[in-house]
């Protein structure tokens, strides 16, 4: 009974507590109140109490090793099942016809492989958002990122619906034309020409970052071994091995690929925030930089004296601004941003 007095007790000073934290207020006149003004919320619900999204970013080199440590348990876990799946099969009742390498092997890599794929394009957005302010890349390198969270997503979807070898033929059969075994060329080619651009520019844009390069250029490898096996270039006489090395192979390149993403975003999260330290830029890029800003800043004064000029010389005043169509100087200008940013 006093545990429970106790209890009420401290509910009853939480309770006073935040009813005068907004005592202030609810003591406000009637009359002197203005729609709003009351506080729906406490204190902590504010934004700037809220993590950002780049707080969930791993920092520290254990939470790459617990989710790469994770994804590899659970492919192991399946190959596990696949190579002993007759003795397994022993413990179920009779009558209940299951293929465990195909029902829990298979899927359990499926789903890891979505998984891993999913959180490769949250990274990876989250690597776009804060490259596309990079002051210094004028080519537009950041862009890739936006590919590769899209590709990843499909990808994804892909790992589970398995769409690919169904894909290929219907093309084989439709056209009569039948590359490779199985009809495999018809989706291996884009994907080898897709893959090869989109890593050839990872590679480029993360080379700052020597560990997730080496990354990149390991799952590349793995992706290689894989297409290679699926087209019949690299033969394993045991067919038990080959569907083990067939399964692993792109999960080894979705993890390696998402340790990438997350090595790369840390870089640029800390890059960010000052706490790497960079040399200092050459000469030449900071005089362009500056001669840029320049003239920018030169032709918005200029279409701005335009405008001044040939805007209601008549004496009258428009009725609103949001109502009159854009002059010719306005939309000159909102050309030159939309270029501007898509430099």
């Amino acid at each position: 009974m006093a545990r429970n007095n106790a209890r009420l007790g401290r509910l009853r000073r939480v309770l006073n507590e935040d009813q005068s934290s907004v005592s202030v207020a609810y003591n406000i006149q009637e009359s002197d109140r203005i729609p709003g003004d009351t506080p729906r919320y406490g204190g902590g619900a504010n934004i700037e109490n809220h993590p950002q999204i780049t707080d969930y970013i791993p920092r520290r080199a254990r939470v790459f090793g617990l989710l790469i440590a994770a994804g590899a348990f659970l492919g192991i876990l399946a190959e596990m099942v696949a190579h002993h799946a007759a003795k397994i099969s022993a413990f179920i009742p009779q009558g209940v016809d299951i293929n465990l390498a195909e029902v829990f092997s298979s899927r359990l890599i499926a789903w890891t492989s979505a998984a891993s794929l999913l959180l490769t394009a949250a990274c990876a957005h989250v690597v776009y958002l804060l490259k596309r302010h990079r002051i210094d890349d004028l080519s537009g390198r950041y862009r890739v990122w936006r590919m590769v969270s899209w590709l990843s997503v499909i990808l994804s979807a892909n790992c589970v619906l398995a769409i690919h070898p169904v894909v290929g033929q219907m093309l084989g059969h439709s056209t009569g034309w039948h590359l490779l075994s199985n009809d495999s060329g018809w989706w291996l080619l884009p994907v080898l020409l897709i893959g090869g651009y989109v890593f050839s520019k990872l590679v480029i844009d993360a080379a700052e970052c020597r560990t997730a390069m080496t990354v990149f250029l390991l799952a590349m490898t793995c992706f290689l071994i894989a297409g290679g096996l699926a087209a019949g270039w690299i033969p394993i006489e045991n067919s038990l091995w080959a569907g083990t090395i067939t399964r692993s192979l792109p999960l080894a390149g979705f993890l390696l690929s998402l340790m990438g993403c997350l090595l790369t975003a840390r870089y640029v999260v800390l890059d960010v925030q000052g706490l790497i330290e960079h040399d200092a830029p050459e000469s030449k890029i900071v005089v362009a930089a500056s001669a840029s800003n320049t003239a920018v800043a030169n032709e918005s004064h200029d279409e701005a004296e335009e405008d001044s000029e040939s805007a209601w010389i008549d004496g009258s005043q428009p009725e609103d601004d949001y109502d009159r169509p854009l002059s010719k100087a306005e939309r000159k200008r909102l050309r030159k941003q939309q270029r501007h940013r898509a430099a």
